[in-house]
C-alpha cells in the first residue's frame, strides 16, 4: 500500500451537495405533476365546454330558422298565432327552456316557457355586438341548468303600424305590432330570444377524453414517483452514509494489509488481496520473525461483505498479537485458541480457514498448520523435474467445531523453492459457462512461470483467472501470496484492489 497516496476528498460535502440536488428534484417533479394534472383538467373543462356551446349554438340557431320559416309560411301576425307557433316549436324540443319575440323597442310580442320578465339583452348591447357583427350570446344558470341564451332578428315581414291585427283594435295592434319602432341603430325586424340547456348534450367526447385520460395518468404517475422518492429519501441518505461508511472500512481494512517492503534477507514476497464486495473476509499477513525467517499467513472468513469482514479483522488481530512462532506448541495453542474464542464470539453460521507458517533458515525447514483451508502449492525443481506438493496438514476450519485440535506440520525447503498460498476465489472463478478455474489451470501458470520473479509469477496468477473469467465478476474474494525462498533480492510487492503494483 502506498503511504504517499493523497487522502481522498471528504465524503459528506459531496452527499450533502447529492441531497440539495436529490430534494429540488422532488420539489420540481411534484411541481410538474401538479401542474400537468392541474392543467389537463381545466383544458379538458374549457374544450368540453366549448363543444357543449358550439353544439347548443347550432341547434339555437336550427330552431330560429325554423320559427322564422314557420311565421312566414303562415304568414303569423296576431299575437295568438305566434304564441302558437313558439308553444309548438318548444313542446317538441324539452331542452327549450323559452322562446321571447320581442319587437326591436324591447316589449315583448309573444312568448313561450319560464322566459325571465326583463331582457337578457339590453338594446345598446345588441347594438354593438351587431356593429362588430358578432354573435348575441351568453350563459346563465337556472337552478341546477346552465342555459346558452342567444339572440337572433327574424327576417320576416312587418304588419304595417296601424294595420289592425284580426280582433283587435288598432291601439292593441299597435303595441302588439311584430315591427314597433326601432331604436336607432337597430334593423326594424323583430328579435327572438332563445334559451337552452347545455346538460345532457349530444357530442362527441372521446378524442379529449382520450387526452385526459393519458395526461391525468403520466401526471399521477409522477405525482407517486415523486412522493414515492420522498418517502425513501430518508433510506437515501442512510444509504449514503452506509456506502461512505463501506468507503472507509475498506480503508482501514487495506491499511491492514503489509506495507513495508522488506520482510526477510532472504525470503521474496508477492501478494495481492480483491474483495468481491466493497469489503472482504480474506486477509493475509507477514511479518519477520528474525533477521532470516519470515512468518505469513492467509485466512478466508466464511461469507463475505461486512460481517465477513468484521470477523477477519478480529481473527487477525488475534493472530497478529500471539506469540505463534516460538514453537509448535505455542502454534498449535494459539488456532486451538483461536477456535474457541470463535466458538464463543461468533455465530455458528460463521468459521474461518486459514493457513499460517513461518520459515526457518537455521533448519531448512517450513513449520505450518492448514486449518481447513485451500492447499497451498509447493513448487520446486528436483533432478526428476517439476515437482508441486500440496501442504493440506494441520486441522478442521477454525470456529465450528469445539473438539478440534490443531497439529503443526514441517516441510524442508530448498533454496529456490516457490509457496504459493491462495483463497478458494481463486480456484472457484467462473467462466460464462461456469466452469470454475481449478486447481489445474494454477499449476500450470506456476510451472509455466516458475523461473520468473515473485511479481511477475503474481501477474501471470491475476492475467489467467482474468482471461478465464471472460468478464464475469468474482463471486468470491481473491487472494493470494507467491513467496520465493531464499532469493538474492529481498523484498515484498502488493497490489491495489485492481491489481496494480505498489511498494514502498
Amino acid at each position: 500500500m502506498d503511504r504517499n497516496r493523497q487522502p481522498s476528498p471528504p465524503v459528506m460535502p459531496r452527499i450533502a451537495r447529492k441531497q440539495r440536488w436529490f430534494v429540488l428534484w422532488l420539489v420540481l417533479g411534484a411541481g410538474l405533476a401538479g401542474l400537468l394534472l392541474f392543467d389537463s383538467i381545466s383544458t379538458y373543462r374549457m374544450v368540453s365546454r366549448i363543444i357543449v356551446i358550439n353544439q347548443v349554438r347550432r341547434d339555437l340557431n336550427k330552431r330560429a330558422s325554423q320559427i322564422e320559416r314557420e311565421l312566414q309560411i303562415k304568414q303569423a301576425q296576431s299575437d295568438a298565432e305566434i304564441d302558437a307557433v313558439l308553444d309548438k316549436l318548444q313542446e317538441e324540443h324539452e331542452k327549450l327552456f323559452w322562446l321571447v319575440l320581442r319587437a326591436p323597442d324591447g316589449h315583448v310580442i309573444a312568448q313561450s316557457g319560464a322566459a325571465p320578465a326583463s331582457p337578457t339583452f339590453s338594446a345598446k348591447e345588441f347594438s354593438s355586438k351587431l356593429r362588430d357583427h358578432e354573435e348575441v350570446l351568453t350563459t346563465k344558470l337556472a337552478g341546477e341548468d346552465e342555459l346558452v341564451v342567444e339572440l337572433f332578428a327574424l327576417h320576416i315581414r312587418p304588419r304595417h303600424p296601424n294595420e289592425p291585427s284580426p280582433g283587435q283594435h288598432s291601439a292593441q295592434a299597435q303595441n302588439g305590432s311584430i315591427s314597433g319602432n326601432a331604436p336607432p341603430g337597430l334593423p326594424p325586424f323583430p328579435l327572438l330570444e332563445i334559451a337552452m340547456s347545455m346538460n345532457e348534450v349530444n357530442t362527441q367526447f372521446w378524442p379529449i377524453r382520450r387526452n385526459l385520460i393519458i395526461n391525468c395518468t403520466a401526471a399521477v404517475a409522477l405525482l407517486i414517483s415523486t412522493l414515492i422518492a420522498g418517502l425513501r429519501f430518508r433510506s437515501y441518505v442512510h444509504t449514503q452514509e452506509l456506502e461512505r461508511q463501506l468507503q472507509l472500512a475498506r480503508q482501514v481494512q487495506q491499511a491492514l494489509l503489509p506495507t513495508t517492503s522488506k520482510i526477510s534477507e532472504r525470503v521474496d514476497v508477492a501478494a495481492v488481496c480483491v474483495p468481491a464486495w466493497q469489503v472482504g473476509g480474506d486477509f493475509y499477513d507477514t511479518f519477520a520473525v528474525n533477521e532470516d525467517d519470515l512468518a505469513l499467513v492467509l485466512g478466508d472468513v466464511s461469507g463475505k461483505g461486512v460481517p465477513a469482514a468484521l470477523l477477519a479483522s478480529l481473527v487477525h488481530g488475534a493472530i497478529r498479537s500471539s506469540n505463534w512462532v516460538a514453537s509448535p506448541s505455542h502454534h498449535e495453542q494459539a488456532l486451538n485458541d483461536l477456535n474457541r474464542l470463535l466458538l464463543e464470539r461468533a455465530s455458528g453460521e460463521r468459521y474461518v480457514t486459514m493457513f499460517s507458517c513461518y520459515y526457518d533458515h537455521t533448519e531448512r525447514a517450513l513449520h505450518y498448520i492448514n486449518a481447513g483451508h485451500c492447499p497451498p502449492l509447493l513448487a520446486r525443481k528436483t533432478s526428476a523435474g517439476f515437482e508441486l506438493k500440496q501442504l493440506d496438514d494441520g486441522g478442521t476450519v477454525i470456529g465450528l467445531i469445539a473438539a478440534a485440535r490443531y497439529r503443526q506440520a514441517s516441510v524442508s525447503i530448498a533454496p529456490g523453492d516457490l509457496l504459493i498460498v491462495y483463497s478458494d476465489g481463486i480456484v472457484e472463478s467462473a467462466n460464462p459457462r461456469d466452469d470454475e478455474y481449478g486447481e489445474g489451470r494454477l499449476a500450470e501458470v506456476v510451472k509455466e512461470n516458475f523461473t520468473k520473479s515473485v511479481d511477475e509469477i503474481r501477474a501471470g496468477v491475476l492475467r489467467s483467472v482474468e482471461q478465464f473469467a471472460a468478464g464475469v465478476p468474482p463471486a468470491d474474494d481473491l487472494t493470494f501470496l507467491v513467496v520465493r525462498f531464499e532469493a538474492a533480492a529481498p523484498r515484498l510487492v502488493t497490489t491495489d484492489t485492481t491489481g496494480t503494483r505498489v511498494s514502498a
